[in-house]
């Protein structure tokens, strides 16, 4: 080949691989990289019913947890949330607590708002755990004076705790409001029996 002809061949490739290099690069970009993002925070679904919100917490109704348990987890609004977050208090023996929230409660809603307490009073007199269920029920008495079953829970514990004559007078009381013959009546029938005994 002569002199003359490879000099523009050579101007040629010159002028093309440039062109072309720059061509493949187009082809395939590089990734662009994204910014990395947390994932959004799943928040816990509230409990639908004050009812589920205290079966959540109440293992934390006790002294030293039950402030921050209600404070972390508040309860459903109105008044029924209200007696839940008060029998909580109850529970961990924090009646004082438990007494302010119900009476923070408008008049015409606190006996709603002490039903939770007084379900609780009830489950544990059930279980023959006077001691634990007396507090409440004296609670409730405060707000729903005749209670029938408040009054035999309070007056079990009030016997147990060796004060005679105010288990005399709550289970007095309960036998004229509950005159049906049942193990309630029977029991405190048979506590009275003892009271007259000594």
């Amino acid at each position: 080949m002569r002199r003359s002809e490879v000099l523009p061949i050579a101007m040629l490739a010159l002028i093309l691989v440039p062109s072309t290099l720059k061509l493949v690069g187009r082809a395939a970009p590089a990734p662009v990289a994204e910014s990395a993002r947390a994932p959004e925070p799943v928040l816990p679904r509230p409990p639908a019913t004050p009812r589920a919100w205290f079966d959540m917490v109440r293992t934390r109704c006790t002294p030293g947890e039950v402030r921050l348990a209600t404070d972390l987890n508040r309860p459903p609004a109105g008044a029924e949330g209200t007696g839940y977050k008060a029998a909580c208090f109850a529970l961990a023996g924090q009646i004082s607590t438990a007494r302010a929230l119900l009476l923070g409660l408008p008049e015409a809603d606190r006996p709603q708002g002490v039903a939770p307490v007084d379900d609780m009073a009830r489950e544990l007199a059930g279980r023959g755990r006077h001691d634990l269920a007396g507090p409440l029920a004296e609670l409730v008495l405060e707000f729903w004076p005749d209670r029938e079953v408040a009054l035999y829970a309070a007056g079990m514990a009030r016997w147990a705790d060796g004060d005679r004559s105010a288990a005399r007078d709550y289970l007095e009381r309960f036998l004229e409001l509950h005159p049906d013959q049942d193990e309630l009546t029977d029991n405190a029938r048979r506590t009275l029996s003892y009271a007259q005994e000594e």
